[in-house]
This record gives structure tokens, C-alpha cells and sequence, in this order.
């Protein structure tokens, strides 16, 4: 007889680092018949509720609202809002970020073909976009925007990166900033991800 098993969905970065690096291959899973059936509920009832994000709103039948944010710069209000819809040419999934003021998009960031934006959060001086790509050579890159001169203006690059077959070794962090700062307006990804 098979043990069944509870497998946690994690993204790419965090399996990497919840990894541990002796060597071994990392199982996510839990044995079920190892565990009493209330402790699983406890454990399941836990991942929920920490796992629970807000209701995403259906824009139409293709596209949704993944996260939305208000942001302050320079006097003025920004908003947010990152949106996911299906593409018919790529066959699946993309997002985009619009930002805009009074109801007038700004810009609008789109994630390349082979890059997927994970997420937007506001920080204490602006914004940050987190990207991931690639299938056996990862990486996650953050863009810190920050507000000057009533704009935002990319500032630093953070990058994490490592070879998923071997983590261990090739794990690197690095940051990178950006000098003279580079105008919301003239950000393009594809720019940023040539390795």
C-alpha cells in the first residue's frame, strides 16, 4: 500500500532556500500515515490561513486583478495594479503592471516572454517589482524603484541566482545599483536580463 502525501506548493526561490545544503534532495512532503489525522487538519488549517491572500477581481473573463497598491510621491498618488490575463500567442499566463495618476496610466511594464512578475510591493520610499525566468538557471531579480523629483526612478537591482541542479555551489545574492538612476519611463525588463 502507498502512503499518500500533503506536497506544499512553494515557488522556485523559496524550495531553493528551505534546501538543505548537505547534499541530500529536499522532500516538501509529508507522509500521511506517519501523522494523526489531527494534526494534519492543524497543519492544513495553518497553511490556509497563512497562505490566504485577498479575493483577486475579474477585470473581465481573461483578465484579473493580482495585487493593487496606492503610492505616494512627491505630493502625488499612484496607483498599482498588477494584472494577469491569458495570452492566445504565448499559451498561457502573463502580467503586466500598470501605473497610473488620475485615472491616466503612466507606464505600463510587461513581463518579456520567458519572465514572469511574481509581484509589486510598496516599500518606505517607493516600489519594487520581483521577476523570475529561467528552467535550469534561475534567477529572481527585485527593481527598487524610489520616488525624487515627484517620479520614480530605479535605483537598485537585487538578483539572486543558482543552477537547480546543483544549489549548493552556485547560489549567488548580489546588488546592483544603478547610477544615474533610470527615469520609471525609460525602464524596460528586457534590459535587465541579459546575464
Amino acid at each position: 500500500m502507498q502512503s499518500k502525501f500533503i506536497c506544499p506548493q512553494l515557488s522556485v526561490l523559496e524550495q531553493y532556500q528551505k534546501r538543505p545544503f548537505s547534499g541530500q534532495k529536499l522532500n516538501f512532503c509529508i507522509d500521511m500515515k506517519f501523522l494523526s489525522s489531527k494534526l494534519i487538519l492543524l497543519l492544513l488549517l495553518q497553511t490556509v490561513i497563512t497562505n490566504a491572500q485577498p479575493p483577486r477581481e475579474k477585470i473581465n473573463n481573461d483578465k484579473e486583478i493580482v495585487s493593487a497598491s496606492l503610492i505616494k510621491c512627491g505630493g502625488r498618488k499612484f496607483n498599482l495594479v498588477l494584472i494577469s490575463e491569458y495570452s492566445e500567442r504565448e499559451r498561457k499566463n502573463v502580467r503586466r503592471l500598470n501605473i497610473s495618476q488620475n485615472g491616466t496610466t503612466k507606464k505600463t511594464i510587461n513581463s518579456p516572454e520567458y519572465t514572469f512578475i511574481r509581484k509589486s510591493v510598496k516599500t518606505k520610499q517607493g516600489f519594487e517589482i520581483s521577476i523570475e525566468y529561467g528552467s535550469r538557471y534561475y534567477y529572481e531579480k527585485r527593481f527598487n524603484f524610489i520616488c525624487k523629483q515627484k517620479s520614480f526612478y530605479l535605483n537598485q537591482v537585487k538578483t539572486t541566482t543558482f543552477d537547480k541542479a546543483n544549489p549548493e555551489i552556485s547560489w549567488k545574492e548580489y546588488n546592483k545599483a544603478i547610477k544615474p538612476s533610470l527615469k520609471l519611463e525609460n525602464f524596460l525588463i528586457d534590459e535587465f536580463t541579459t546575464n
